[in-house]
């Protein structure tokens, strides 16, 4: 952190140092907020997420207060030998004793539920003035020249979504949340109102906005701040962040094309598919009606295309029949 690009932030990292020395509080609680990935690597232990209640109280002079960052180490370049053949490939991974120990992290598992042993996750505590790509230069500039005689490449993977800085108060919210929010407290207030008066309901129910479409405003500007915790910010990238960014995708019922990772609301792809379906009924429906044979035949076409498109898809993109989910 002494080559930071911030002034405050290598100022502020050596003054924890100095008090780190020193035995001080605060820094101790900062350190010990951080966890060194040494133990269970083998048996799959790839989650070191350190003490994260203890770096929420860590702060020390001249306004420094710690920030709670996960690194993602990725191991490449791991050794090739016997550990790599069927005969070591079980259902619990590999196993081999007289194999090379960093060949024994390769993944020889195609369990999508195990944990990739080749991605560790580290949890680090540090001044919070210290940016992501600080702390990702540092861990760069330390461990790539650790491996380097190893033949092993390391990968250092960290963003601002891997980390967390105090939780913020409810009045330093954006403006998002509140507008949210409002929309909200006058929807409950509407159907209350509705409840008395039947007038009202009709109403209301002729002017509401669209169940799921009230869903994604919740989930890209609420969600994010009714909770914290070490993997919080991490499951708010996969979870609000697409929403923030393909609303208007999911609104028209097309997110279904937007490719993995593009999904807001993951479960709702299928209304999405169940309204691009009702159209091509109703326009088959329309031609059955017209020409009843043209309509079977085009109906009877739609059926097996359908179904040999998504056979052949599975089989020549490596895509599996069914999707399993994973926090990993």
């Amino acid at each position: 952190m002494e080559q930071a690009a911030s002034e405050k932030c290598r100022n502020d990292y050596l003054l924890y140092l100095s008090h780190l020395r020193n035995q001080s509080v605060w820094a101790v609680r900062m350190k010990e907020s951080s966890e060194w990935p040494s133990v269970g690597l083998y048996s799959g232990v790839v989650e070191h997420l350190g003490n994260w209640d203890g770096w929420l109280r860590a702060s020390g002079p001249n306004d420094i207060a710690g920030k709670y960052c996960i690194a993602e180490i990725i191991l490449k370049n791991l050794p090739v030998d016997d550990c790599d053949s069927d005969r070591h490939l079980t259902t619990k991974g590999c196993e081999c004793e007289d194999c090379s120990a960093w060949s024994m992290l390769r993944k020889c598992s195609n369990d999508p539920l195990r944990a990739d042993r080749r991605k560790i996750q580290w949890a680090i505590c540090l001044p919070s003035s210290c940016s992501s790509g600080d702390l990702k230069k540092s861990l760069e500039s330390f461990m790539i020249p650790v491996f380097d005689g190893s033949g092993l490449i390391i990968q250092v993977n960290l963003d601002s979504s891997m980390c967390s800085t105090r939780v913020l108060e409810p009045e330093n919210y954006p403006k998002e949340y509140y507008i949210t929010r409002s929309i909200f407290l006058s929807l409950i207030i509407l159907a209350i109102a509705a409840t008395i008066n039947d007038t009202v309901l009709e109403k209301y129910n002729s002017t509401t906005m669209a169940p799921h479409g009230m869903t994604i405003l919740f989930v890209a500007n609420m969600l994010p701040y009714l909770g914290d915790g070490p993997l919080w910010n991490l499951s708010q990238a996969l979870i609000s962040q697409p929403c923030k960014t393909y609303w208007l995708t999911s609104l028209l019922a097309v997110n279904n094309l937007n490719g993995a990772g593009k999904l807001c609301l993951i479960p709702s792809w299928h209304l999405a598919v169940d309204f691009q379906n009702s159209l091509i009924g109703i326009l088959l429906l329309l031609v059955l009606t017209k020409n009843r044979r043209l309509g079977l035949i085009l109906i009877g076409l739609a059926f097996v295309l359908s179904t040999i498109s998504t056979g052949l898809m599975a089989y020549f993109l490596g895509v599996n029949g069914f999707h399993v989910f994973s926090i990993r």
